[in-house]
């Protein structure tokens, strides 16, 4: 169901039969072509007691980090200050030699988190029984079901990225390009394979996962953030948990069932939205919705259409090409942050320049963790795309 379209009828229909009858067995219907959507409800969250055997080798998932604020970057705010950019890798337990990778992009409407996602290193001493919840409703819950990938032999690293309010795109993109880079300069000391490395993000994080993945080798998004220029930015699979594709529109987006238009405005459109902070258009007469006004009606001329094509830039729906990597796409029916209709026009974009998705929907999900069946479902596919790799 991950594979292209099958170019054989027969193989086609054989496998649509196939998907028939596992439908009527369980309820999830697979289509087995490019794009799928399915049509799942979350499940409640699990804590797992976990017995330390060997101080930081428990038997069951056990989130440690083996190399802790690990500074990839200095880059300079906005306002001129300097930040250091910081990352986290998690090694897997048994690390066979060089390691395939995902990287995870933490939300927050680009304004707000960090790296850590509440992370907080584990101290232990042997034969200590803990409680931990792996995955739960908290705003870091992404954050650990992603992490679980260390299991099946996969580095985890979570990394850091200027907030809208220190500087304005394309910084975020330019620094988490900078962090792929710096990855594959020093492959060899982290024990990594550069040539097996995924991303994944949710919400804002989504959205600059997916630009992450889909401009590869493009010189607009590519920055000089960290150096390492003679190393390429490029992943192998992208996992989008409903991340923002289309800036312009996510007023109009939304759906009426769970918010209004009076809200959708408010939530979007204005000043204060966060979309106006990422592209610093906050000023009172300014926000997003001025800007698709502008495009609607066409006016190049304006001064202020720089910022229309600032918008349409970071706008993961606008560098669909049949060169992108595989996709894996989650979003919850009921999200009023970020209207499922964006992933949607993402997916339908996606299937007709032929490239390789997933498009999932969740019929009880709003922003948030999406359950434990959708989050190790995206795992177990990430993590095929990065083992199966030849």
């Amino acid at each position: 169901m991950y594979s292209k379209k099958p170019k054989h009828t027969g193989l086609k229909y054989a496998l649509l039969l196939i998907s028939l009858i596992i439908a009527l067995a369980s309820g999830v219907f697979f289509w087995p072509i490019v794009s799928a959507k399915y049509n799942l409800y979350s499940s409640k969250p699990k804590t797992e007691k976990i017995q330390v055997d060997n101080v930081g080798k428990p038997k069951t998932h056990l989130l440690k980090a083996t190399y802790k604020d690990v500074v990839y970057a200095t880059v300079a705010k906005d306002n001129g200050e300097m930040k250091d950019l910081k990352m986290n890798i998690f090694k897997p337990f048994i690390d066979n030699g060089p390691t395939p990778v995902l990287i995870y992009i933490h939300g927050g409407g680009w304004s707000e988190g960090d790296y850590n996602n509440g992370y907080i290193d584990p101290v232990l001493k042997e034969g200590d029984v803990i409680n931990i919840t792996n995955t739960d409703s908290s705003k870091n819950a992404n954050f650990k079901a992603f992490s679980k990938v260390i299991d099946k032999g996969i580095t985890f690293v979570s990394v850091g990225y200027r907030l809208s309010n220190e500087a304005i795109f394309p910084a975020q993109i330019f620094d988490v390009k900078g962090a792929v880079r710096y990855l594959k300069a020093n492959a060899a000391k982290y024990g990594i394979d550069p040539t097996r490395i995924a991303v994944a993000g949710d919400e804002a994080g989504g959205q600059l996962a997916l630009l992450l993945g889909m401009t590869a080798g493009n010189p607009k998004f590519e920055g000089d953030v960290g150096g390492n220029s003679e190393f390429d930015s490029g992943t192998i699979a992208v996992v989008d948990f409903y991340g923002p594709t289309d800036l312009l529109t996510m007023a109009i987006d939304g759906n009426s069932r769970y918010v209004s238009r009076k809200e959708s405005i408010e939530k979007h459109d204005t000043p204060t939205a966060p979309e106006a902070k990422l592209l610093g258009y906050t000023n009172p007469e300014q926000g997003v919705g001025i800007l698709r006004g502008l495009r609607n009606k066409k006016k190049v001329k304006e001064p202020d259409y720089e910022k229309v094509k600032l918008a349409e830039m970071a706008s993961p729906l606008q560098q669909v090409r049949s060169s992108n990597p595989p996709i894996f796409i989650v979003h919850g029916v009921k999200n009023n942050n970020v209207p499922i209709r964006q992933s949607l026009k993402l997916a339908d974009a996606l299937l007709r320049a032929d490239v390789e998705n997933i498009y999932i929907t969740n019929s009880e999900g709003d922003s948030g963790y999406q359950g434990d069946f959708l989050s190790e479902m995206a795992v177990k596919w990430v993590a095929e795309k990065l083992n199966n790799r030849k």
